[in-house]
């Protein structure tokens, strides 16, 4: 017992010598948007929220790039999260506006964020099926449901 506690403990304590090689591969966006926030999409592909455009990684097809114009946005564009529907949700935090996207369709959507606290600082869908809007300078985490979007919890 004495021996097994000695060994492990060696072994502890030996110098992690073995390190994984790393190397970082950059991807220019095309349009020159800078990229804010990033997630990973149902289907492979890692999609950014930009300055005023959203856009995907294929990562299924040599890494090419595939950017939207947001409509009605020119920047303020945060947060970046899937539904369960497999939409993409983010918002913009100067008009105050949630957006989804539906990557099949390419159809954008929009609903404002109620007051009061109307701000947004970012979104998240959580798998509880609810959508998370933080507000910016509060002390105020929104929960929002999909079937009745729009309406706080």
């Amino acid at each position: 017992m004495r021996f097994t506690f000695s060994l492990l403990l060696a072994l502890l304590l030996l110098p992690m010598s073995v390190s994984a090689q790393q190397s970082i591969v950059e991807y220019p966006i095309p349009s020159g948007s800078t990229a804010g926030n990033v997630c990973a999409g149902p289907n492979g592909q890692e999609w950014f929220v930009g300055d005023a455009k959203i856009g995907y990684v294929d990562t299924l097809n040599n890494y090419q790039i595939t950017e939207y114009a947001v409509p009605g946005s020119t920047s303020g564009l945060v947060g970046c999260s899937f539904s369960p529907a497999s939409l993409l949700w983010f918002g913009n935090q100067n008009t105050k506006t949630l957006y989804s996207f539906d990557p099949v369709t390419m159809n954008f959507a929009t609903l404002p964020i109620p007051a009061p606290n109307a701000g947004l600082a970012g979104v998240v869908w959580h798998s509880d099926g609810l959508l998370y809007v933080m507000i910016p300078q509060s002390n105020v985490i929104r929960r929002l449901r999909s079937d009745t979007l729009g309406r706080a919890q």
